[in-house]
C-alpha cells in the first residue's frame, strides 16, 4: 500500500475538509452509505445500521462521525466511539484499557470513486486526532479477516494485532490496539 504524505495528499485535493457530521447530515449519510455499500465485495465488511441508529450516532456526544469532503462531495465517512464506564460499547469482548481511556475506531466507508487514494489513512488520522482531543489513550478496532485493505490500513497506521476470533456475527475478526 502506497503511503502518501499529508502534504501531498492535501495537494491532490485542495478543497478537502474534514467535518463533524451531525443530525442535519442524516439524509446525506444514508444516501452515501446506501450508494457505496453496494460497491463492496462482501456486505459484512460494513456493519449495516438502520437510519435510526445512524441518527443516534450523529446526535450522541459519545460518538464522532467524521466526513471527508472533496469540495462539496462526501468522499469518506468514519466513526469513532468514546465509551463511558458501565455503558454499552462496541467490541465488549476486547478489554485492553478502561473504557474512559478507549477510542473505538468503528467504520470507515470510502466512496467507490475515491478508493485506493489514501482516504482510509486520512480518516485514521482524523479519528486519532479526535480521540486525543477527547483525552483517550488507546484506540482499538476489529476488522473482518477477509477485509485485507482495512486490516492492512490498520497495520500501516501503527495498530498491533492482539488476537483473532469469531465475534457475534460468527465471522472471524482481527482485533487491533494502538497507543495514542
Amino acid at each position: 500500500m502506497k503511503t502518501v504524505s499529508t502534504y501531498d495528499f492535501i495537494k491532490q485535493y485542495p478543497g478537502l475538509k474534514i467535518k463533524d457530521l451531525d443530525s442535519v447530515h442524516l439524509g446525506q449519510v444514508m444516501k452515501f452509505i446506501n450508494y457505496n455499500i453496494c460497491t463492496l465485495k462482501h456486505d459484512y465488511y460494513f456493519v449495516h445500521k438502520k437510519p435510526g441508529e445512524w441518527a443516534q450516532f450523529l446526535a450522541n456526544r459519545d460518538y464522532a462521525v467524521l466526513g471527508a469532503f472533496d469540495n462539496d462531495v462526501l468522499a469518506a465517512i468514519a466513526t469513532v466511539h468514546f465509551p463511558r464506564s458501565g455503558g454499552m460499547r462496541d467490541a465488549p469482548e476486547f478489554k485492553v484499557a478502561p473504557d474512559e481511556e478507549l477510542a473505538i475506531f468503528q467504520s470507515v466507508l470510502v466512496d467507490a470513486r475515491y478508493r485506493g487514494r489514501g482516504f482510509m489513512g486520512l480518516m485514521q488520522h482524523a479519528r486519532a486526532e479526535r480521540a486525543i482531543a477527547q483525552g483517550r489513550k488507546t484506540a482499538i478496532c476489529k476488522i473482518s479477516e477477509k477485509n485485507k485493505a482495512s486490516w492492512q490500513n490498520a497495520l500501516d497506521f501503527g495498530f498491533d494485532m492482539a488476537y483473532a476470533a469469531p465475534d457475534y456475527s460468527r465471522h472471524m475478526k482481527l482485533y487491533f490496539a494502538k497507543s495514542l
